[in-house]
């Protein structure tokens, strides 16, 4: 399963661009998530971060799933804004979604994980 994939070939410090709609990936994987679905519950407690939670939903696609048109563009974008020296950004999608020109480095039946690369 991707999720223990992650957890086992990635270093903690990676940060992962979800669809925000899955489930348990931040858990089993013991990953950063740049976004789910879930955690705009924590809203109500701060508003700010309801702010922060809208934004980031609609730089993946917003609502429920990744909208299928987001280019490559969309999230090196998202990834610039994430990279650091000490840690590498990587992308779950979708199998369905066709395959993208980052590296790939994991594949399922379900799923596809790409490293977003520096140069991105």
């Amino acid at each position: 399963m991707f999720m223990y994939w992650a957890r086992d070939n990635t270093s903690r410090k990676d940060i992962f661009i979800i669809p925000p709609h899955l489930s348990g990936f931040r858990i089993e994987s013991e990953r950063t998530v740049y976004v789910a679905w879930q955690d705009g519950t924590f809203g109500n407690l701060k508003p700010g971060f309801a702010l922060e939670w809208t934004e980031r939903l609609a730089n993946v696609g917003g609502g429920v799933e990744m909208r299928y048109g987001l280019t490559e563009e969309d999230f090196k974008a998202v990834a610039r804004r994430l990279r650091s020296a000490e840690r590498e950004v990587y992308l779950i999608a979708p199998r369905q979604r066709g395959r993208a020109s980052f590296p790939l480095v994991y594949a399922n039946e379900e799923f596809i994980v790409y490293r977003i690369p520096s140069w991105g």
